[in-house]
């Protein structure tokens, strides 16, 4: 499912955004990698406070959130301002504090 996050924004990123349910919906990329992901933004903030001391399967699994946010900054302009911003502004200011 990484994949898919990262392809649908290089789509967005390369093509424009695209409508409501598209491949290339800036929202449902967004909606994917949450998914994705399947811990909130405040349990991975604090698994990522001290990563360092964590097991190497759950440093793993931090590294992959990273690896599903990095490519959403791609689309980050093509979200217009409101909640959706601001919630994928959220998840974005974790990605300096992950391994």
């Amino acid at each position: 499912m990484a994949e898919e996050v990262l392809s649908r924004s290089y789509l967005i990123k390369t093509f424009g955004a695209g409508g409501n349910g598209s491949v290339r919906d800036p929202a449902e990329v967004l909606s994917c990698a949450v998914g994705v992901m399947g811990k909130s933004r405040e349990d991975i903030s604090r698994a990522a406070d001290d990563w360092r001391r964590l097991p190497v399967e759950e440093i793993c699994s931090l590294r992959q959130v990273k690896n599903i946010l990095t490519p959403l900054t791609a689309i980050v302009g093509h979200l217009e301002d409101g909640s959706e911003r601001r919630h994928l502004d959220a998840w974005l200011d974790l990605i300096p504090k992950l391994p």
